[in-house]
């Protein structure tokens, strides 16, 4: 940081900067400066030292403005309601549908530090209510905390941990609660091409549910996964719209003795664009396939490995209605085939939304 004596020098240097251009420029370019918001100054007169005081005033304040205008904001919220309807609920043969309504709520801090070093704390709360399947209503609090260093304007690197609390009120077998850790690399390679290389943990303990030794019998441990994930993402920005190839690798490892039930390996790739057109339509869309090797569960009647392979597509439209506020459509529809026929389901969402951002 300079000194107020630094700060000094330099405006005394930049006023005898200014007065000697001034001095040495024509008359047309003074009518120039005149009319682009300077205080007028008689033609073929030097300016006061008041006057140019006053123009490197404005200027700082034009400059001030600008830096404010471009700054994230200390804090911001978020809100939404959607009402959406599943076609197959329990992802099953029986392809039996319900609405739901989801209600959701966020809060970021992202503190002011220095240009090239960033803090961010952060909590989520989510709902959602089945009208009849009432075994699949969720609800959700998240904690999280984000610190990211941008040493280049083209580079920065982030660290970031999250605490969850996910319970299904009426199935508490099911509920759990996760710790997450994330390390992202991002890199802008030119005005069209970025990049990002990306790693994460996860330790996820369930509330109840108890893990099986290898011959089946409950033990006394709860549930317990471990999941490492490494990915990589390429995009573009081209004109409008920006287009992002992401690939991802995860490996599962659980306390569940019996088949080591819930080991297992995945491949998922995405390819994703979005644009915005006329300022108030957003429009996503995104396809992607995952394949999902187990290690040891059989298939039954079958000497083999259970494998998953898993399709999705979805398409979302977002219409600014109002400032800070959107509406929303998103259409998801999912197919798995696997090599357990009693596995394979196909399933369709539509959701519709208002979403608020403050």
């Amino acid at each position: 940081m300079s000194t107020p004596r630094a700060r000094v020098s330099g405006c005394v240097l930049c006023l005898l900067a200014a007065t000697a251009a001034w001095a040495a420029s024509p008359a047309k370019e003074q009518a120039i400066e005149s009319s682009a918001g300077a205080p007028g100054f008689a033609s073929g007169e030097l300016p006061t030292t008041e006057q140019l005081l006053t123009v490197l005033k404005q200027r700082a304040e034009t400059a001030i403005k600008a830096r404010r205008a471009q700054a994230p904001r200390l804090i911001t919220a978020n809100t939404s309601l959607a009402y959406g309807f599943d076609n197959n609920v329990n992802l099953d043969s029986s392809r039996k549908g319900d609405g739901y309504l989801e209600e959701a709520a966020g809060l970021a801090i992202r503190p002011h530090l220095t240009p090239w070093l960033g803090l961010e704390g952060s909590y989520q709360i989510r709902n959602t209510h089945y009208t009849q399947f009432t075994d699949n209503n969720t609800w959700s609090n998240t904690l999280g905390a984000l610190a990211r260093w941008t040493p280049h304007p083209h580079v920065s690197l982030e660290a970031g941990y999250e605490y969850e609390i996910f319970n299904y009120p009426f199935d508490t077998s099911n509920s759990f609660f996760d710790h997450r850790v994330t390390l992202r690399l991002r890199h802008i390679l030119n005005h069209v091409f970025f990049h990002e290389a990306s790693w994460g943990y996860l330790l996820r303990n369930y509330d109840t549910r108890k893990a099986s030794d290898p011959s089946g019998t409950e033990t006394p441990s709860v549930r317990e996964d471990q999941r490492q994930t490494v990915g990589y993402e390429l995009g573009a920005i081209l004109g409008e719209t920006v287009v992002r190839l992401k690939q991802e690798w995860y490996e599962n490892l659980s306390n569940e003795g019996l088949e080591d039930f819930y080991d297992w390996q995945d491949y998922r790739v995405r390819l994703s664009a979005s644009r915005q057109w006329w300022q108030k339509l957003l429009t996503t869309a995104s396809a992607a396939y995952e394949r999902r090797n187990y290690a040891r569960r059989s298939v039954p009647t079958k000497n083999v490995a259970e494998k998953d392979d898993l399709a999705t597509l979805s398409v979302s439209l977002f219409y600014a209605v109002a400032n800070h506020w959107d509406v929303g459509y998103t259409w998801l529809w999912r197919e798995q085939v696997s090599n357990d026929p009693r596995l394979d389901f196909a399933d369709t969402i539509h959701q519709w939304g208002v979403y608020g951002r403050f």
